[in-house]
């Protein structure tokens, strides 16, 4: 199955919280690609991808494909399904949602744009959906500190019964994250001990497709992040899209020193000074609640970052 753009389609993806947003957007800045936000989100909208995902970070693989195949095929191609977006109207606002996904929609379809896929939920089935539409993945890795700490200061914890009754995936990728995963499984409210447990599965995941998968990029997003306009200009060639004053004015616009610190509590949200949040997240955690995550995840974290990085 392919979808009609003229490149291979893209799919930006990472841990939640690890920059997809930012680093999507600001790829998508060439006209010639069409941003997809996070079809894998059980909040996304069944107009852009129909298949109702049951899980987050849901797994799928080629047995187990079936309708996501079908569904996902109709993405990347930028087919709106308006019937299912229709079943589930809810309102004046769910109507103008449906208006503006559809015409976008539209727009790429028309215009044959390359499908840029945003969604971190993808994580899990990033090797199905590249060997299944061919796509080029990129993996964003943030330190773990700073996942801890944005999530801490959004509240956010994670149910990992999404993960325990996915049995498949907990027999192949989390095959070795079980034990890890069981005794966090009743943690979500010590955020803390959930978010840096949840850190150290996902980047276990990860540390397996950096062996097997080296045609894919992987970027640290402190490197990306402390100088973005030098970052971003390798992750452009690889991916052959333009790099030129456009781009570097659009990654000064979402990225420099103009920009507030720190985002609102809106995930949507990406305008930020890069560089001056880098020092703020890895500020924000205690001291004992920083040896506490480091204590978690160094056996995973150390594979991605050196003692001097703490």
């Amino acid at each position: 199955m392919t979808a009609i753009s003229s490149g291979r389609p893209i799919l930006v993806t990472g841990s939640h919280r690890s920059g997809t947003t930012w680093i999507g957007q600001v790829l998508s800045t060439d006209r010639s690609v069409g941003y997809i936000h996070e079809p894998f989100s059980l909040l996304c909208p069944p107009g852009v991808f129909r298949f109702r995902v049951p899980y987050w970070y849901y797994h799928v693989t080629p047995e187990t494909a079936g309708d996501a195949a079908r569904a996902f095929s109709d993405t990347l191609a930028f087919r709106f399904s308006y019937g299912a977006d229709l079943g589930a109207m809810r309102g004046p606002r769910h109507a103008l949602h449906l208006l503006v996904n559809a015409s976008q929609f539209a727009f790429h379809r028309a215009l044959r744009h390359r499908p840029l896929v945003k969604d971190p939920l993808a994580l899990l089935s990033a090797e199905w959906l590249a060997e299944t539409f061919g796509m080029d993945v990129l993996v964003s890795i943030r330190h773990p500190l700073g996942f801890v700490s944005s999530l801490v200061r959004m509240g956010w914890s994670f149910d990992f019964s999404d993960l325990l009754e996915q049995k498949l995936l907990m027999s192949t990728l989390l095959q070795d994250s079980r034990e890890d995963i069981e005794a966090a499984a009743s943690s979500r409210d010590d955020v803390v001990l959930n978010t840096a447990v949840l850190w150290k599965v996902l980047h276990r995941v990860i540390a397996g497709y950096v062996e097997r998968h080296p045609e894919w990029l992987f970027v640290r997003y402190k490197d990306i992040a402390n100088d973005p306009v030098k970052g971003f200009e390798p992750v452009f060639s690889r991916l052959q899209l333009p790099f030129g004053a456009r781009e570097r004015k659009r990654i000064q616009y979402l990225s420099g020193s103009g920009n507030p610190e720190e985002r609102p509590n809106d995930p949507r949200v990406t305008r930020v000074d890069s560089s001056a949040l880098l020092k703020t997240v890895m500020l924000r955690l205690s001291e004992s609640d920083r040896e506490r995550v480091r204590e978690i995840v160094s056996p995973v974290a150390k594979i991605f970052f050196g003692n001097d990085e703490w």
